[in-house]
């Protein structure tokens, strides 16, 4: 049986994604929540990405971030990305004006309750009109769509499922739940056509 928010606090939630550019494997994407991000938590995610053509890898992706929830909001972020040999470094911190950002640029703070793309909870998520992308520091505007119920395979067979849709500048991310708000899988086009699908590793058929 899947596990969910709803209904408890939790002390520590894995997510372990297997990652495929379209139907070829890449990749993994692991996701970590300790504690209750409605009152305090940390989150970690790490992703390692390696296309090969011919047994020769032609790009490589590393992301790390680690996340400090209080009371439902972010109040620290601590990035690393290294995006085909391009580096760049994201952190930030909740002050009296709002959350700032110190890397890779000071700016303008943004509001105090700020949040990244924390796919992983899917009710907090879905009420969100800005999402701090970790990887590049931008406040990226979204808008969130509902696309009804579907299935997905799984190993024990068709899993009844929600599906989402996150539009931001001039991209949609696909996401699905189970009818209980776990999160099960994710799905984008990239900027060169190609499909990147996230399939939970504990469930994948």
């Amino acid at each position: 049986m899947l596990t969910s928010w709803a209904g408890a606090a939790m002390s520590a939630q894995r997510f372990e994604f297997d990652v495929f550019l379209d139907d070829r494997p890449v990749g993994t994407h692991l996701f970590s929540v300790d504690g209750d991000p409605g009152s305090a938590a940390v989150v970690h995610s790490e992703a390692q990405f390696d296309v090969r053509v011919l047994g020769i890898t032609v790009y490589r992706y590393h992301h790390r971030a680690t996340e400090q929830w209080e009371h439902g909001c972010l109040s620290s972020l601590d990035a690393n990305t290294l995006d085909n040999g391009h580096e760049l470094r994201v952190i930030g911190r909740l002050g009296q004006l709002g959350f700032q950002l110190d890397q890779p640029r000071v700016g303008p703070a943004l509001p105090a309750c700020t949040l990244t793309y924390a796919y992983w909870d899917r009710d907090r998520l879905l009420r969100q009109q800005v999402l701090l992308n970790p990887q590049t520091g931008d406040a990226d505007a979204v808008w969130l769509e509902s696309l009804g119920r579907t299935q997905l395979v799984s190993r024990n067979g068709p899993l009844a499922a929600e599906q989402f849709r996150i539009h931001t500048d001039g991209r949609a991310i696909d996401l699905w739940y189970s009818l209980d708000g776990d999160w099960l899988q994710l799905q984008s086009t990239l900027a060169s056509g190609r499909r990147l699908t996230y399939r939970r590793r504990d469930i994948a058929g």
